[in-house]
């Protein structure tokens, strides 16, 4: 890359897309058959731990990009600087945490 390395912000999770068809949204009726990610890890000292996130949430979205798979996932965080909102779903409660996604 000319100019330096490129520096991504992490979020600090490892997550599982959630098929249509996945059991979890016969029990999480206000899933329905939104696109989103399952939490399987919060990796300590990251922005995610810091804001709380757990596992077993369902992220929805972040900022305005909904989770569609892991990759698209990928690359909004990669563009996504200071305090952000992500929309998560814990529960039956949907919730908006705020992630402050700084580069390293």
């Amino acid at each position: 890359v000319a100019g330096g390395p490129v520096k991504r912000a992490p979020l600090g999770v490892e997550i599982q897309e959630v098929p249509g068809d996945d059991p979890i949204r016969t029990k999480l009726s206000s899933l329905g058959g939104r696109p989103a990610a399952r939490v399987l890890a919060v990796m300590p000292g990251t922005p995610a731990a810091k804001a709380g996130i757990a596992l077993g949430d369902m992220l929805l979205s972040l900022g305005d990009e909904p989770v569609e798979d892991v990759t698209t996932f990928a690359a909004v965080i990669a563009n996504c600087r200071g305090k952000t909102d992500l929309h998560i779903l814990r529960g039956q409660r949907e919730q908006t945490i705020s992630v402050d996604l700084q580069t390293h």
